[in-house]
């Protein structure tokens, strides 16, 4: 199983929308997983990793009013669907 994240951009003043691909033959082909709990709100995902069973993290921002907010994923399916974790708490002024 391979697994990649990021964003897509549909335009210049659209937001970017987070992405997660998987692929179960090696990265000869791949399918997009959809982040409904991300549906038209922009974010992009930087790192995802994956153990040697069935469970994978990402992590990433979401853009929530003009700030990016911390956010991660997990997948328990070798990254065929994704959940949102418990959002992360952040000390006051950290951005």
């Amino acid at each position: 199983l391979c697994t990649a994240v990021g964003y897509h951009s549909p335009g210049l003043l659209l937001p970017k929308i987070p992405l997660i691909d998987y692929s179960i033959d090696n990265g000869k082909n791949w399918t997009i997983s959809v982040l409904s709990s991300v549906l038209g709100i922009g974010g992009e995902l930087a790192g995802v990793s994956c153990d040697r069973g069935n469970s994978c993290v990402t992590v990433g921002a979401l853009y929530i009013n003009n700030r990016s907010v911390p956010q991660s994923y997990y997948s328990t399916d070798n990254g065929q669907n994704w959940d949102p974790s418990t959002p992360f708490s952040l000390a006051p002024g950290d951005t």
